[in-house]
């Protein structure tokens, strides 16, 4: 069945289970998807509920749907795992966040780091190109949670510096960053090490950061801040993975080892 996400305001904003959708939302279901009146579709809004809607009218503007079904619909995965990804050349960023998003993160956040390459290094882009591509992310996470069938949702950050990102991690449990000098220790054995300690937390409450660098990498010193943070500096193994790979392969590993795969 076809699925999109719908806003759960929108969903939601009156008590006949009528459901006016038009802008953005009308278009996709109207000339991408090309449904038509009598069809039935899926809704997620990332408020825990997958909907079921068949379409009762379409205008040149709007189209009339009617909620048929709510369904309670837990697929969450149970960490809550925040990925801290250093800021990438034009367009980076917005490669890796389908791939996240499938695999259930909660938050991405990107850091402007010391050897960060992509434009507005060292700063926010401000005005109309950072909100422009804020608004991009967001779109691009709406169309991954409703390919997806996730109920949840992922939050894109701000940018944030380095220093700012480690401010964050406060929140966390378990704080990992992946180094390409590291100490040739790997997730796996770190988490191996961990077992006991990990099953004393209920898989619901765990959370978890995970950092990865820009192109240029981490600064030593960069390192030397996130160990005096707590956090846990890691190996990907011998070979040097760039910078849009490092992420998926980190969240991978990690949900593999927590059986949330």
């Amino acid at each position: 069945m076809k699925r999109i996400f719908i806003p759960s305001q929108i969903l939601n904003e009156n008590d006949r289970h009528l459901v006016r959708i038009r802008g953005d939302y009308f278009h996709q279901l109207g000339y991408t998807l090309r449904c038509r009146p009598g069809e039935e579709f899926q809704a997620v809004a990332g408020d825990g509920f997958l909907y079921r809607l068949r379409i009762n009218k379409i205008s040149s503007w709007e189209v009339e749907s009617e909620i048929i079904e709510k369904i309670p619909r837990d697929i969450e995965i149970k960490p809550r795992i925040s990925m801290f990804v250093g800021t990438l050349k034009a367009g980076g960023i917005e490669e890796i966040i389908p791939p996240l998003v499938y695999m259930g993160v909660s938050g991405i956040y990107p850091v402007i780091c010391e050897r960060s390459v992509s434009r507005g290094r060292g700063s926010r882009e401000k005005g109309d190109e950072g909100e422009n591509k804020r608004k991009r992310a967001e779109k691009i996470v709406e169309r991954a949670l409703a390919l997806s069938g996730r109920t949840g949702m992922t939050h894109i950050g701000e940018p944030v510096s380095f220093e700012e990102s480690l401010v964050i991690s406060k929140e966390n449990r378990l704080n990992f960053i992946f180094w390409e000098e590291g100490e040739g220790i790997s997730l796996k054995q770190k988490l191996l090490s961990m077992d006991e300690e990990i099953k004393k937390i209920p898989l619901k409450d765990l959370l978890i950061g995970i950092w990865t660098g820009p192109e240029g990498g981490y600064t030593g010193e960069e390192i030397d801040e996130a160990r005096k943070k707590n956090l846990i500096p890691l190996s990907m193994g011998a070979r040097i993975l760039d910078a849009r790979t490092a992420p998926i392969v980190g969240l991978s590993c990690l949900l593999y080892h927590l059986d949330c795969i």
